[in-house]
């Protein structure tokens, strides 16, 4: 199979972390990138793909089909349908897969695994992730596959200054992302917690919740709205310490934006993140359930701590998570 038997599909607004990853892959690995930002669409989107195409892979959760009313589960049997009767296939990288004991997980779980049982083969970027897709589909007979989120390590030169006392959270505001719990767990602190995102669509209310939550607890709290991607790499070395609060990632690319800016970020202990630090030794900094405040000032006292070493090697670069794409997509055929 050739680059253009291979087509790269991308869902959602360009901006999301999910839709520019499938077309940076896509980009990186060749062969027809396409996509929309209206799940309903989706189906037509494959349909206009060059009959040469012979698989079709999506990177999706889903919610990025939730938001605009569409049923996720049926909209990719439909396309999976629609490419067999074409003697095609459709293969999925599921993101964000759900944990066990939080909101909607029954559902949720029921629609990553029909999202799953209709695809040639699946792509997650964790063992993590396995482990919760397992979870949620016990009877799953489609293969599952390991593939690392990239890491694109920047040109660091210098550290650079920025305010005292100051904690950065990237990414998107969305209820259990973790920003409630490290505004309660900083209370009284005087520190600025500085939320580099905006607020996910349909969750723009948590914008004053937080700062009134803030506010209450002696904490300064400041929302940047969406950084342009050519301004991202010097916010987050501006930043004084690095913090990813949420506790239920299954893997995160906001983790890896501090990496890939030469930061160790103090991170939720938790499956992913210990997968990680085993994967990649000394590229952030775990912290257990109540010990943020210690580890936070450990930073500031020693600001070195924030970024990571000459003996750490990230990884995999984006050419390399491309390859590995490439190679398992065409060994399907």
């Amino acid at each position: 199979m050739t680059a253009a038997h291979l087509a790269w599909l991308w869902l959602g607004e360009p901006e999301h972390a999910i839709s520019a990853l499938a077309r940076t892959i896509g980009a990186a690995a060749g062969g027809p990138v396409a996509g929309t930002m209206d799940p309903h669409r989706l189906r037509a989107v494959v349909a206009s793909l060059d009959p040469d195409v012979r698989t079709a892979h999506l990177h999706t959760n889903d919610w990025l089909f939730r938001r605009s009313g569409a049923d996720a589960p049926a909209v990719v049997e439909a396309v999976a349908g629609d490419l067999h009767t074409r003697g095609r296939q459709l293969t999925l990288t599921l993101h964000d897969l759900p944990h066990p004991g939080a909101h909607q997980y029954e559902e949720r779980a029921a629609d990553y695994a029909r999202m799953a049982a209709a695809a040639a083969a699946v792509v997650v970027s964790s063992d993590h992730e396995k482990t919760l897709l397992t979870r949620a589909a016990p009877q799953l007979r489609t293969p599952v596959h390991v593939v690392p989120l990239p890491v694109d390590v920047e040109p660091t030169g210098e550290p650079v200054a920025s305010e005292p006392a100051e904690i950065g959270v990237l990414g998107f505001l969305f209820p259990g992302k973790g920003h409630a719990e490290l505004i309660d767990e900083v209370a009284g602190s005087g520190w600025r917690i500085l939320a580099l995102g905006r607020p996910s669509d349909g969750q723009e209310y948590l914008a004053d919740a937080l700062r009134e939550r803030a506010d209450g607890r002696g904490v300064s709290f400041r929302i940047t709205g969406w950084i342009p991607e050519a301004d991202l790499v010097r916010r987050l070395r501006a930043v004084r310490v690095p913090v990813a609060p949420h506790t239920e990632v299954s893997a995160s690319g906001s983790i890896n934006s501090w990496i890939a800016a030469g930061r160790r970020p103090l991170v939720a202990a938790g499956p992913y993140t210990r997968e990680l630090e085993r994967r990649v030794p000394g590229a952030v900094r775990l912290y257990e359930p109540g010990t943020l405040v210690t580890e936070v000032r450990a930073a500031l006292a020693q600001p070195d701590t924030t970024w990571w070493g000459p003996d750490v090697a990230p990884g995999p670069a984006t050419a390399e998570v491309a390859a590995r794409y490439r190679s398992l997509l065409q060994d399907l055929t």
